[in-house]
């Protein structure tokens, strides 16, 4: 039995398709999914952007100082070998000193207000 003839590609009919088809594909696919086929740059950008929102939400000053650090320190708690949570945590500590900052005095905000149980 032969191949089915190829489809159409996605580059050729994603500028056709509407918002909402987009949309309704890519929450198909979800976060995660997303993440997996994603290129590691744009992955990056939107890790960045996400941590940056954090940051700012947090009513703390938005820079690229605080979204760097914050990076290293996610990359360090999700480390998943010691080497690697050992390597991003020397690289957050080689930042505070580059930019004159004391890692004790470190404060942690989060995104979200805990509500009482």
């Amino acid at each position: 039995m032969p191949n089915p003839p190829p489809g159409p590609k996605l580059a050729d009919v994603w500028p056709a398709s509407s918002q909402k088809e987009k949309q309704e594909v890519l929450d198909a696919e979800g976060r995660s999914g997303l993440a997996t086929i994603m290129s590691p740059k744009l992955l990056a950008e939107f890790r960045d952007c996400v941590i940056g929102q954090h940051v700012n939400s947090g009513a703390v000053p938005s820079s690229n100082l605080l979204v760097t650090l914050t990076r290293l320190l996610l990359q360090a708690v999700w480390a998943s070998t010691p080497d690697a949570m050992s390597e991003a945590y020397a690289a957050f500590r080689a930042k505070c000193a580059t930019n004159h900052l004391d890692p004790k005095e470190l404060r942690l905000t989060f995104s979200k207000k805990r509500t009482r149980k």
